[in-house]
C-alpha cells in the first residue's frame, strides 16, 4: 500500500477494523469532531489513532462513498455513509 493515496488507506483502516496500524497522519495532525452533543479535540497521530479507534472497531462497509475536491490541486476529502453488522 505504499503508493496508495492516503485517504484510501484511511478508507481501508475503517473498513477493516485497523486504525490501530493505520499511519496516515502528519505528527502535527489535529482532530476536531464536533458529533451530538459533545466536542472532541485530539492532537497528534497518537491520540487520533485512539479516537478513531474507539469509534471504527468493529469491521464495516460504506453503504455509500462520495469524494469532493478540496481544492484545484489539494486534496480530497470524503462524505462517508458507514454501515456496520452486529454479531449481537
Amino acid at each position: 500500500m505504499a503508493s496508495t493515496p492516503v485517504i484510501d488507506k484511511f478508507l481501508h483502516a475503517i473498513e477493516n477494523a485497523a486504525i490501530p496500524a493505520c499511519e496516515v497522519w502528519s505528527a502535527d495532525a489535529t482532530l476536531d469532531a464536533t458529533v451530538p452533543n459533545w466536542r472532541l479535540h485530539a492532537a497528534g497521530p497518537a491520540a487520533i489513532r485512539a479516537e478513531y479507534s474507539r469509534w471504527f472497531a468493529d469491521p464495516g462497509h460504506f453503504d455509500e462513498l462520495r469524494r469532493y475536491p478540496a481544492g484545484s490541486a489539494g486534496p480530497r476529502t470524503a462524505c462517508r455513509t458507514r454501515a456496520t453488522t452486529c454479531t449481537c
